[in-house]
């Protein structure tokens, strides 16, 4: 029983692609915490209305966006943070204009990305 598919349009590292598999396994495996790729964390308040705030951490200096997916995989939104040094950092985001229901947003910094899923809900 598959309780959540989500589709992105992203590549993978090797080790990223490795950790998914072959045809033949079975089960889902936790990705090693060497290498798990966990950036962005769940916004709170989830569910919320108007907006929300996300906890954030860069690894490296780089530039660092962000972007809303709806449902169906469309990009609704794009936040563009501007170059950051290694830290942590939060984000507000503002949801007044995007419709209820559940997205995704996606954090992009150098060659890490990291997702959330998140529910609006007026």
């Amino acid at each position: 029983v598959c309780s959540e598919i989500s589709i992105w349009d992203v590549a993978l590292t090797a080790e990223q692609a490795a950790e998914l598999g072959d045809p033949s396994t079975v089960g889902i495996t936790e990705p090693s915490k060497n290498n798990q790729v966990s950036d962005l964390s769940q916004n709170f308040p989830n569910p919320f209305s108007g907006r929300t705030t996300f906890n954030y951490q860069v690894k490296e200096a780089g530039n660092v966006s962000f972007r809303v997916y709806n449902a169906i995989g469309q990009l609704v939104k794009e936040i563009d943070h501007g170059s950051r040094i290694a830290g942590e950092y939060k984000l507000e985001l503002n949801a007044d204009a995007l419709k209820d229901g559940i997205y995704y947003v996606q954090m992009s910094n150098n060659n890490r990305i990291s997702n959330v899923k998140i529910t609006i809900s007026k």
